[in-house]
């Protein structure tokens, strides 16, 4: 704009100069022995000087188009408010009825909204609520972060409190989580932790994102880094996925002592969970406790089962080995000791064999005199 108005003035000074070069003729001398010509006429302007002339305007121009308060690519984004919430374990079909339509519903009705966006997805959701350019965007985020209040005892227990952000470089970061956990969910585990660097700074108080970075640098083989991520987790989010992402992290790094406390820790917290008792009878199995495994393994078959599932099954089975393991070396060592205090004889004892049904147990003793 300062530019095309530089060049204005230019043109019409140039219009002035020749108009004073037409009408205010210059007393012309010519100064036969030397050949200089007598341009003393104050009216006149010579060339060279407009010439100078130009190039000052132009350079000043050129100087000022940063100044310029017009926006050569206007921004067309609408303000925008965003919520996130996070469900660990859900479906996105389940966040998407229990969690994902209540709040849309609640959003729908205030004033000044321009479009409502949501996406749903493992784990977690996000609304984007976009509204008028003329709206009052502090006011704007009271009212949601209201709603969210009053709305969120009647959510499904396990929903994370939704956080309300609106715009900058949290709303920002909050769509870098999104992008990272998308390709979390694919189980591209070492490709996603870029992202969660990035948005780290903005959400390092956000405890579902820590415990999201926290379980994906463990899965990509990174457990100091896990661990130090979820123990600054634990003052924003205590739930049985950090304590359950935390064991696993020991166990790694045969720290089997934390790892137990853990474990335990985690199934405290939920006592009707299968899966931090199956975790913690594995750790003794693997770690040659087979009478705290045996214990275990059999306290995780007996309890209720509330909701039966393929999971559950597995476990199950999984228990009901390793109790009749313990169960065989428990027989055995018996017989050992009836055989020897009955005999007193040395012996050599063969492997306990278990059939597949586990209703029979065979022995093979072999005696030496």
């Amino acid at each position: 704009m300062y530019l095309v108005l530089e060049l204005k003035i230019a043109f019409t000074m140039k219009l002035y100069n020749d108009w004073v070069l037409k009408f205010q003729k210059p007393d012309w001398s010519r100064n036969l022995e030397f050949g200089v010509i007598d341009t003393s006429n104050k009216y006149h302007c010579s060339p060279f000087s407009i010439l100078i002339f130009f190039a000052v305007f132009i350079i000043a121009g050129v100087a000022l188009v940063p100044l310029i308060p017009v926006q050569l690519k206007p921004d067309y984004t609408l303000p925008t408010v965003s919520v996130r919430y996070a469900w660990n374990g859900a479906q996105p079909r389940a966040i998407e009825q229990e969690v994902t339509s209540p709040l849309e519903g609640l959003f729908a009705t205030m004033r000044g909204i321009k479009n409502v966006k949501s996406e749903s997805g493992i784990g977690s959701g996000q609304i984007s609520i976009e509204f008028d350019k003329n709206t009052d965007m502090d006011l704007a985020r009271f009212e949601v972060a209201a709603s969210v209040r009053r709305i969120y005892q009647q959510l499904p227990p396990g929903v994370s409190y939704p956080q309300v952000v609106a715009g900058g470089r949290q709303y920002q970061a909050y769509k870098t989580w999104k992008d990272a956990s998308d390709v979390y969910n694919v189980s591209a585990y070492p490709e996603c932790l870029e992202d969660f660097e990035l948005a780290y700074p903005q959400l390092k108080t956000n405890g579902a994102f820590l415990v999201q970075y926290g379980k994906a640098l463990e899965m990509a083989g990174k457990h100091e880094n896990s661990i130090a991520i979820l123990n600054e987790a634990k003052p924003h989010l205590n739930n049985t996925v950090l304590y359950t992402c935390l064991s696993n992290n020991y166990k790694v790094l045969a720290k089997n002592t934390e790892a137990e406390q853990a474990y335990l820790r985690a199934f405290n917290m939920a006592p009707a969970r299968f899966y931090p008792l199956y975790l913690l009878a594995k750790l003794y199995d693997e770690t040659g406790q087979s009478e705290k495994a045996n214990a275990m393994a059999k306290k995780v078959m007996d309890k209720e089962v509330k909701i039966e599932s393929t999971a559950i099954k597995e476990i199950q089975e999984e228990m009901r080995k390793i109790v009749e393991k313990g169960d065989a070396e428990t027989l055995n060592k018996n017989d050992i000791q009836t055989a020897k205090a009955r005999s007193g004889t040395k012996y050599r004892s063969g492997a306990a064999e278990t059939s597949k049904t586990g209703l029979i147990i065979t022995r093979n003793i072999t005696l030496q005199r």
